[in-house]
């Protein structure tokens, strides 16, 4: 399979689906439920029909985030290298904004996953496009400057390519 190099890519996701109430887990700690599974895992599948090169994945630490990750990267070709931050989880969306531009520069392509608010308004703020983030779903972002950091500077800095949400 060739991986498209294609350059300055954002991919912005909402974890999957977790248990939810729960009053066996902290939040922190909240697992995915079957269906959040099956939810990460058609995610993987679409997304790797795209051949697009992530070189770097920004997640947060919960337990949910860490395996929407590690289930949406497993049909890739390659697996990005991954930051699991401390500062993502319940972060508003200008402190996630933030960790974003300080990784920017170094890379091409740059999945984030976190949580909701914050991933709604992250999406809002760099493309002007309002979407409502269900669990499971992704937004790809194109950058419009040259590189993704120089578009996180700039108002209305990216165009909102693809939304792929889950059928389950």
């Amino acid at each position: 399979m060739n991986i498209i190099k294609s350059e300055n890519i954002l991919f912005i996701m909402r974890h999957a689906r977790s248990e939810w109430p729960s009053n066996l887990y902290r939040d922190f700690e909240r697992p995915l439920d079957s269906t959040g599974i099956e939810q990460a895992l058609e995610i993987s599948s679409k997304l790797s029909l795209l051949n697009l090169l992530i070189d770097h994945a920004l997640v947060s630490p919960a337990l949910r985030t860490r395996q929407t990750f590690e289930l949406v990267t497993q049909k890739l070709a390659h697996a990005p290298e991954v930051i699991f931050d401390k500062r993502l989880y319940n972060a508003c969306f200008l402190d996630v904004f933030n960790i974003l531009s300080e990784q920017a520069e170094a890379y091409k392509n740059l999945l984030f996953i976190g949580h909701n608010p914050s991933v709604s308004e992250l999406c809002y703020k760099l493309c002007k496009e309002f979407y409502d983030f269900k669990p499971g779903c992704l937004a790809i972002l194109r950058a419009k400057k040259h590189s993704l950091a120089h578009s996180l500077e700039a108002d209305f800095g990216f165009n909102l390519e693809k939304v792929i949400t889950p059928h389950a």
